[in-house]
């Protein structure tokens, strides 16, 4: 996801899913941040928000 240029335009859909890993879903939460930082328009479908403990 680091690769992603700034002002892009990115859609996640996770809707037909049966099941996504706690830690994929951590990932795209973070990169939320990241994102609207870079002015990435971000859209998820179909995932969950979770609240994500940085590491120290």
């Amino acid at each position: 996801m680091e690769k992603i240029p700034d002002h892009a335009v990115v859609h996640i859909d996770g809707a037909h899913c049966i099941y996504i890993d706690y830690d994929v879903i951590e990932i795209i939460n973070e990169f939320k941040t990241k994102a609207h930082h870079k002015h990435i328009k971000l859209k998820l479908t179909g995932i969950p928000d979770v609240e994500t403990i940085e590491a120290h």
